[in-house]
């Protein structure tokens, strides 16, 4: 029998969560909470002074943002990131972007088959970044080599249905969501809970109600200037909301 770690916060896993990562929910209950794990990555992190944040995507810094936000942690500050995927689709000149276990199929690279699992992609992603650290042997490849895109992504939509449907990156059947629905999910239930009405957020942000509205129905794209006013509002810094729009417009 397990000796498993309550944690208040903690919530059931999905079927399709278990289903896409193989995780299971005895192992989320067994695990450090996640304000330990983090501080315990911090303090390592300092033997690092110098790091660059990688990661497959721009969709990971925005849940770490998340994380640390809901559990009242210190957040990650770093000066440099680097969205891997990005990168990779330019220096092979690979439009659109493409995920990560067909990416690594396509450079015949090994891969774990724990996909979608973190600490599997990540070594998969680290794999892929020590290639292009090889400017002699990515530009080799670039040119020998063409990418059937059309074999490789499946279900591709037009960036018009992307936009009706809230969410983007078909091709690796991931969901990015328009960062009214982090507002609504993580600074709307307070407010409300304050007795705080629509009006009285438009007023706050300085817009009219019915932008305001708009916003919530994902009609409205964040600008550095709006994303100003959301930070003096929530709290949360005004990057969250630029990186969650260009994430959900990538």
């Amino acid at each position: 029998m397990h000796n498993a770690r309550p944690d208040p916060l903690c919530l059931f896993l999905t079927d399709f969560c278990v289903s896409l990562t193989g995780i299971q929910q005895e192992n989320v209950q067994q695990a450090d909470i996640f304000p330990v794990v983090f501080n315990r990555f911090l303090a390592w992190l300092q033997n690092y002074p110098r790091y660059l944040f990688c990661s497959w995507g721009a969709y990971d810094r925005v849940q770490l943002e998340l994380d640390c936000k809901r559990h009242c942690t210190a957040e990650l500050h770093c000066e440099q990131e680097l969205n891997i995927k990005k990168a990779f689709a330019k220096i092979m000149k690979i439009k659109p972007q493409i995920g990560l276990k067909k990416s690594m199929d396509w450079l015949n690279l090994s891969h774990d088959d724990k996909h979608h699992r973190a600490l599997s992609d990540a070594k998969n992603a680290a794999k892929i970044l020590n290639l292009l650290l090889q400017p002699e042997l990515s530009e080799t490849m670039s040119k020998n080599k063409k990418l059937d895109v059309d074999a490789l992504v499946k279900g591709r939509l037009s960036i018009d249905i992307l936009i009706l449907t809230g969410f983007v990156d078909i091709a690796d059947k991931k969901q990015a969501l328009h960062p009214a629905r982090y507002f609504e999910a993580l600074f709307l239930p307070k407010l409300k809970a304050k007795g705080v009405s629509d009006m009285d957020i438009s007023t706050r942000l300085g817009i009219p109600e019915q932008l305001y509205l708009d916003f919530l129905g994902e009609k409205v794209s964040i600008t550095s200037g709006f994303a100003n006013k959301l930070e003096a509002l929530t709290g949360m810094r005004a990057e969250f909301w630029l990186r969650a729009q260009r994430k959900f417009h990538d």
